[in-house]
């Protein structure tokens, strides 16, 4: 259960669309800058984007421009 779940409801079938596309377009984001800034994404840094909140993938979208390594940008 998310906590947008009772807003979700509220607003009808396509609102959670919209909220897992704004999440998918976050990610893909995450992913690019990864790329451009270490070269070829390692599968691990797929998997735990493709499982990560919004917030977290915000969180990973500033942190990438101080991290000197993928281990780095995903560390806790």
């Amino acid at each position: 259960m998310h906590d947008l779940d009772p807003v979700l409801e509220k607003l009808g079938p396509h609102a959670e669309e919209v909220v897992e596309g704004r999440a998918e377009g976050r990610a893909e984001s995450v992913l690019t800058l990864v790329a451009a800034k270490f070269g070829a994404v390692p599968d691990w840094v797929r998997r735990v984007v493709d499982a990560a909140s919004v917030a977290q993938l915000d969180v990973w979208t500033v942190r990438a421009l101080t991290a000197s390594t993928p281990e780095e940008l995903f560390a806790p």
